[in-house]
């Protein structure tokens, strides 16, 4: 059985501001719908253009949060033993394959061709009476947001091709064994699949991206013995023409319902979608899509590679070099001292000119932004303490040769000798190799334990009650003999977590933020190496 593919979510700014305002406009969209409901009053203005805007709005804001979930990239890691052969896309198989997916269509078409006929009339105030009822306002709402969401993903999605010594992979979710293959057909550079479950009727299209993909899939084709073909069956021709016609049948089905029966437009293209699924369906079993073996993908631990965690260390290294300078000014308070100006001035032109200034977080963005002088102390202490993320990172991507233990902060100065500060970056950028993904995902563990520990201590100190049946002390002992058989901490002391000599509880006020605090930045830092968030700023330390 072939493994599933992995899949991992890319980082994207313009989508996490789209989804902002998304929920932005779709909270004060449903507080005025609320308004209008409890109020007894539809949603109706006598000026057309407001009127007009106010029933767009009803289509625009569920666009716009479907675009903020479709706009995050999706990246397909090639599995082991395999070879891609084509990344292709719904838009780039259109030409060939409109057919495969035509009876979903005449939903969308028509739902395109109400809302211009009705906005048209809204806005030019040919029907001054129109109005819509909360209720009706919001179906219309969540049927825009379905079909957008449905629509949206047939577009983007992105279906890769991979042969091996097992089969074809067709897209993220389906396998196919050679066994199962009749014969490709090969036609301008593009490669129809058929089944010997029906051999009239291509399964799927490949397009090579280049010669060596050719070169691939043909060298596999060979050793299977696939036979190959220049013609397709006459019926594919038939079969084509029909469902044009059964397109064409369904808009007129539509219409008739609109204009002659009443129907309401939201039910028409209700009632064509459901149709137009039922026969893509029909014709997928058709073609054999059932035969084909699901493998359902696997996302990806996603952890971030080499050159971003090279970018995101000398970003923090910068932001500890600037909370220095930082806590200098404040505790000389010195304002006016014109050498530490001069070294924050040297860090900006030294950002500036190796460009990483556009990696930092929106955070670190607006306090770097700050003139000299201006951090309070906590945001200088803050900015300090991202020294144990950065160590992480630096470990994380060969510069650092063991993570210490947590009772041992990182050395600015020492960490900082591996770094090219005031330099040209692209030597460390290049020098940049992430260590295998299984030393990172253990780090991680370790380090949410410690983080866990340190909170336990804090709710004990809080007076917050252990689960029922158990006692903080019992559920401390446990975790710390199973964390030194798995080899992840030292032997305990008195039943806890061993920790500056001596077990966990025991720690006065000092001690404990020390540790605490070096357990919630490596956290931090391999929670965003194994991209649980897409943004610095929002990963999460969740224990």
């Amino acid at each position: 059985m072939a493994p599933p593919l992995k899949v991992k979510r890319i980082a994207a700014p313009k989508a996490k501001y789209a989804g902002c305002l998304f929920i932005a406009l779709a909270s004060a969209g449903a507080a005025a719908l609320g308004y209008l409901f409890f109020k007894g009053k539809p949603l109706a203005f006598f000026n057309p253009a407001t009127n007009f805007l106010a029933h767009a709005l009803l289509v625009a804001i569920p666009a716009l949060g479907v675009y903020s979930n479709l706009a995050v990239p999706m990246e397909f890691e090639t599995p082991e033993g395999e070879t891609l052969v084509e990344d292709a896309s719904y838009l780039r198989s259109l030409k060939t394959d409109w057919w495969m997916s035509l009876m979903l269509w005449p939903s969308l078409v028509l739902g395109a061709g109400f809302a211009a006929y009705f906005s048209f009339s809204l806005f030019t105030g040919q029907d001054r009476v129109w109005s819509t009822s909360p209720l009706s306002a919001l179906l219309t709402s969540l049927l825009a947001l379905g079909l957008f969401f449905f629509f949206g993903n047939v577009i983007r999605l992105k279906a890769p091709f991979y042969v091996s010594e097992e089969g074809m992979r067709l897209g993220a979710s389906f396998f196919l064994e050679w066994g199962k293959i009749d014969h490709l057909q090969e036609k301008q550079g593009v490669f129809f699949v058929y089944l010997k479950h029906n051999t009239f009727l291509p399964i799927a299209s490949v397009r090579p991206v280049d010669t060596n993909a050719l070169e691939a899939l043909l060298s596999m084709l060979s050793k299977k013995e696939i036979r190959g073909t220049e013609y397709s069956a006459p019926i594919l021709a038939s079969i084509k023409v029909g469902l044009l016609a059964v397109f064409s049948g369904m808009i007129g089905l539509g219409l008739f319902l609109w204009n002659k029966e009443g129907w309401d437009p939201r039910w028409v293209i209700t009632c064509l979608f459901s149709l137009g699924v039922l026969l893509s369906l029909a014709l997928e079993r058709l073609r054999g899509v059932h035969k084909l073996t699901r493998i359902k993908p696997r996302l990806s631990a996603g952890l971030q590679d080499a050159g971003m965690t090279a970018q995101r260390a000398l970003c923090l290294a910068a932001l500890v070099t600037r909370g220095k300078l930082e806590a200098e000014l404040k505790k000389s308070q010195a304002r006016g001292n014109e050498s530490v100006h001069k070294e924050i001035h040297r860090l900006e032109e030294w950002m500036a000119e190796q460009s990483l200034a556009i990696h930092l977080s929106d955070t670190e963005t607006v306090l770097m932004r700050r003139p000299g002088g201006t951090w309070t102390l906590q945001e200088a202490n803050l900015a300090c303490w991202r020294n144990e993320a950065l160590g992480i990172l630096l470990w994380a991507i060969g510069f650092q040769e063991k993570i210490l233990p947590y009772d041992h902060p990182y050395d600015w100065e020492e960490i900082s000798q591996t770094l090219p500060m005031f330099s040209p970056i692209s030597g460390f950028l290049d020098k940049a190799c992430r260590r295998p993904e299984e030393d990172i995902l253990r780090a991680r563990e370790v380090a949410e334990l410690w983080h866990w520990r340190a909170r336990t201590t804090h709710i004990m100190a809080q007076g917050v009650e252990a689960p029922r049946g158990v006692t903080f002390e019992e559920v401390i002992e446990q975790a710390a003999y199973a964390a030194f058989d798995q080899h992840d901490i030292p032997q305990p002391l008195g039943k806890d977590f061993p920790v500056f000599n001596k077990a966990y509880g025991s720690l006065n006020i000092e001690e404990y933020q020390l540790a605490a605090s070096i357990a919630a930045e490596r956290h931090l830092a391999l929670n965003w190496l194994c991209a649980y968030a897409r943004d610095w700023d929002d990963t999460p330390t969740d224990t």
